[in-house]
């Protein structure tokens, strides 16, 4: 079996520096403390691929995230450890190691990710998998691809 190395991309304390670094790799948002008693003691590591990223990213700190539309890509969160409250495509869930989340490009969100929240991060390019569904069903697609927003139970 191979290992990956940790490749990390940040180590920061700032919260200025956490969401121009985050938003250089992932996308423009905007990035609060939720308790300004908690540090901020932001982590992450990333593995690229051609058309894919997989991420680990923990804040340390309760924040909240607003990343608007993702528009080019899609966003699964599967938590390690700790919990996010997700709003997206109207609805709201649970992010927990029991049950990930999935964020669709077409749509706005808002995460709350708790303190102590550690995250793998899997970043898919829309265009190469929507290419790939297409490939799969040899038709053209009716619309784009739309995950459910939780995968597993919790």
């Amino acid at each position: 079996m191979t290992r990956c190395r940790p490749n990390p991309v940040l180590r920061t304390s700032d919260l200025d520096e956490a969401r121009h670094r985050v938003g250089q790799k992932f996308c423009d948002h905007r990035l609060e403390i939720g308790n300004r008693r908690s540090s901020l003691s932001v982590r992450h590591n990333a593995v690229r691929g051609l058309n894919l990223s997989v991420n680990y990213l923990s804040y340390g700190a309760e924040v909240s995230i607003d990343p608007g539309l993702l528009g080019s890509f899609y966003l699964f969160h599967l938590p390690l450890s700790g919990r996010t409250r997700v709003q997206h495509r109207g609805e709201e869930m649970l992010a927990t190691p029991q049950a990930a989340a999935i964020l669709n490009p077409d749509r706005t969100a808002r995460l709350d990710w708790g303190e102590g929240c550690s995250k793998v991060l899997v970043q898919i390019d829309r265009t190469h998998l929507e290419n790939v569904a297409r490939d799969l069903v040899v038709a053209p697609l009716p619309g784009y691809v739309a995950w459910a927003e939780r995968l597993g139970s919790g």
